[in-house]
């Protein structure tokens, strides 16, 4: 992937911004290219929370039920959530000007800005321009009725089952997560956690977090 004269060469994981469970991938990073531009794509933490345990939960992963898996203490559904903790995680090698923040809903409703940013970014021709609004799919429900064909489901996959066999798109995270009882009062108590976090965001960055809460 990083051979020697291969031009502009991208890789994409949201493994690379799980901090504290996953450490030490910036310095390996920046031991491999100390020039690499870092791109880092955010989405509102609630229901990147809320969407992590859905797909956890599928993947036979995590078995305890919404509620207490998100609301007990600080974990990785929280800390992956904390894009500026994460963000901190790089600030620390590389200098602001290799480091490029773009907001996931924005992408969604209309992708050809963040393209020209990140060109830009690249320094780069401008992306093809795109046919219209970027499609923001969920294959929960392939996916679950995938692993239900195998194995036996856990408990937390028997609940989560029983709602998206109703759902042939497979929901989104704000759906499921109401329909596994996680309401906005719920909602509200996780966002609050992730208030702080995104403050700083703005104030580094520049972008604007608040339209989460």
């Amino acid at each position: 992937l990083y051979r020697p004269n291969a031009g502009l060469t991208g890789e994409v994981s949201t493994s690379y911004a799980a901090f504290p469970e996953r450490q030490g991938v910036p310095q390996r990073i920046y031991l491999i290219n100390a020039n690499a531009r870092i791109a880092y794509v955010l989405r509102n933490p609630v229901d990147r929370a809320l969407s992590h345990y859905c797909h956890r939960v599928i993947m036979g992963r995590e078995r305890r039920l919404i509620h207490r898996a998100l609301g007990s203490g600080i974990n990785r559904y929280i800390t992956q959530g904390m894009y500026f903790l994460q963000l901190q995680q790089y600030m620390q090698l590389f200098p602001m000007k290799q480091i490029c923040v773009l907001m996931a809903e924005d992408m969604w409703k209309d992708p050809d800005p963040a393209k020209m940013q990140l060109a830009k970014f690249l320094d780069i021709d401008d992306f093809p321009t795109s046919p219209g609004r970027m499609p923001h799919e969920n294959g929960t429900y392939a996916k679950l009725l995938n692993r239900q064909e195998r194995n036996p489901l856990s408990r937390a996959q028997k609940v989560l089952w029983d709602i998206v066999r109703d759902m042939p798109d497979g929901g989104d995270a704000r759906a499921l997560a109401e329909a596994l009882g996680f309401v906005e009062e719920d909602r509200s108590r996780l966002a609050r956690r992730f208030v702080e976090d995104a403050s700083r965001l703005e104030e580094v960055f520049g972008v604007s977090a608040q339209q989460w809460f």
